[in-house]
């Protein structure tokens, strides 16, 4: 009997964690500074843009975790000439008591095996329960990095929220 209560709790707490469907980055986004040369993989760090090849767009809608009323939709588009690209993207993530969106605008530039990038957002959190309610705004801005010396090998690196980083 307390073999099949461990199991059970164990399956319980593991299925916690479950996806679903979507990918789940919704509910826990990350950020990727270093991704394929392909279309549409590598928006992420803006050094990356020069690689993508003309215009691009692309959207997405998730439900994280399956929770009823959950959601996370963004949204991208942008232009690569091939030695320099741009885009524009915004996201939103929440629940009708409480919703985080942020918008992007961001610029990259390729110098040859280097390439760097910058990328300003604006972050809104807007929260509302029972009559009251309450949004917070702020805009900051990343920088970025992406080294490829070999055609098999890329290094990229991030630097986030730089303005809060530097204005302490």
């Amino acid at each position: 009997m307390n073999t099949a209560a461990v199991i059970f709790a164990a399956a319980s707490v593991l299925s916690a964690f479950s996806y679903r469907p979507d990918g789940g980055t919704g509910l826990f986004p990350y950020e990727c500074a270093v991704a394929e040369k392909e279309p549409l993989v590598n928006i992420a760090n803006p050094s990356s843009l020069p690689f993508q090849k003309g215009f691009f767009i692309t959207t997405r809608a998730e439900n994280p975790y399956g929770m009823e009323g959950l959601a996370a939709y963004s949204s991208a588009a942008g232009y690569s000439s091939g030695g320099t690209g741009v885009s524009a993207a915004w996201s939103r993530f929440g629940i009708k008591e409480y919703r985080e969106e942020r918008g992007f605008l961001s610029a990259g530039k390729s110098l040859g095996t280097l390439s760097l990038g910058a990328r300003a957002h604006a972050d809104m959190v807007r929260i509302s329960m029972a009559g009251l309610s309450r949004m917070e705004r702020e805009y900051d801005a990343d920088f970025a990095v992406r080294l490829d010396p070999l055609p098999f090998f890329s290094l990229g690196a991030v630097q986030q929220n730089t303005a809060a980083a530097f204005m302490k």
